[in-house]
């Protein structure tokens, strides 16, 4: 199976994509139903060789009793092709965030409303609760992340070995345990909603890879015990 990203900047006017690039914790930009073109959006969805009859699954991240991370995951069984779409959770639709629908009205509200935006008919979910995610991550011994520029955030606390610091990582390949991916996923205050789905769409990918690596024997003798 092969794993591609999908780009959904690509559809919103450029000068709000730079405001939400430029966000800092002190000013709070959201992407406005009236600034964004849904019909263009499902237009391009089905250009990216995500076709009707693809299995589409909706993937959530969830922290408390809010949903973080909106990802449709669609499945072409004939190509094996398997394409991710992330949708920004302050996506404001119908006056109100998107992730709210789940946070007020449940998940099959919620589910509606990533139907109407999308074009897409979802046919089933999958939550992940993203205090389990560390775990999923060390269990595997770790991702390979290559981050693209520089990713710094003194809004996000870290406790490393005792020592207190703030999130900071150079431009290149870095080994990241269940903690930092779970930093580097979650991080969006010097950057943007955009750009922190960017990083989660690459670390499902890298986790992707590192699963491809994993022998048959490994899962028998290592993972299975887990389950049992």
């Amino acid at each position: 199976w092969t794993l591609e990203i999908g780009d959904f900047n690509k559809d919103i006017d450029s000068s709000i994509v730079e405001s939400l690039d430029n966000t800092s914790s002190t000013t709070q930009v959201q992407v406005k139903s009236q600034d964004f073109d849904f019909e263009k959006f499902k237009e391009e969805m089905q250009s990216m060789d995500i076709e009707q009859k693809n299995q589409d699954i909706l993937i959530m991240g969830k922290s408390g009793d809010n949903i973080d991370t909106i990802m449709i995951a669609s499945l072409n069984t004939e190509k094996k092709l398997v394409t991710l779409i992330s949708i920004p959770r302050d996506l404001f639709f119908e006056d109100r965030k998107i992730n709210s629908y789940y946070h007020y009205f449940g998940i099959e509200k919620f589910i509606e409303k990533i139907v109407k935006i999308s074009g897409r008919e979802i046919v089933n979910h999958i939550m992940v609760d993203m205090m389990v995610f560390p775990d999923i991550i060390d269990e595997l011994g770790g991702v390979d992340f290559e981050f693209s520029e520089e990713l710094i955030d003194p809004s996000y606390k870290t406790i490393d070995d005792g020592e207190i610091g703030t999130l900071h990582y150079e431009k290149g390949i870095e080994h990241l345990g269940g903690t930092e991916a779970l930093r580097v996923a979650r991080s969006r205050y010097t950057s943007s909603d955009f750009s922190r789905a960017k990083r989660q769409q690459k670390l499902i990918k890298a986790l992707s890879t590192k699963i491809k690596t994993i022998k048959i024997r490994d899962v028998i003798f290592t993972y299975i015990p887990m389950l049992i």
